[in-house]
């Protein structure tokens, strides 16, 4: 009779054994998931922000450099790439931080390309619209590349064509 109390006493230690091992399995299995999907989340958020920080910075450059602007324009619209300009540089220090090397290695390129057309904006080159043709493809190329990085990052199923040659006007110097 004692005999068969021990065994019940010890089916219901192991069957509450057994029970709480497998919820604190699915718990920590789904702690984990939430925690990548926040982490994923926050990633997705960080490299938006860079993306629309370079493209808007090349925006200004654009204005800049190929705008006729009055005097009063000039001095609003280089006070508005100075902060957009501040801006992208935060945004991809976050990059650095958050980023696996081959994000952060995309994320260079693409701002050195954005450097490389700032150039007209700063004045450190005359205007040579070949020159100006050739960095404006470049940023493109690098900004796809962050693109599909950030794609095959997150785990984007497919691929995205590569984006259209802007139309002729968009890259010419108003006159």
């Amino acid at each position: 009779m004692i005999g068969q109390q021990i065994v019940t006493i010890l089916a219901v230690v192991v069957g509450a054994v057994m029970s709480f091992l497998g919820t604190f399995a699915l718990e920590e299995r789904r702690r984990k998931a939430d925690k990548s999907r926040q982490w994923s989340e926050l990633q997705l958020q960080v490299y938006s922000t860079h993306l629309m920080n370079a493209q808007r910075v090349v925006a200004i450059t654009r204005t800049l450099v190929l705008d006729l602007l009055t005097e009063e324009d000039s001095r609003r619209v280089r006070a508005e790439l100075e902060s957009a300009h501040m801006e992208r540089n935060m945004s991809v220090e976050h990059v650095r931080l958050l980023a696996p090397p081959v994000i952060v290695e995309a994320a260079y390129l693409l701002n050195r390309s954005v450097w490389q057309l700032q150039d007209f904006a700063r004045g450190e080159l005359e205007w040579d619209e070949q020159v100006w043709r050739r960095r404006y493809e470049h940023f493109t190329a690098n900004l796809f590349g962050f693109e599909k990085a950030i794609r095959a990052e997150l785990g984007v199923p497919g691929d995205i064509p590569y984006p259209p040659r802007p139309p002729e006007w968009f890259l010419r110097k108003r006159t």
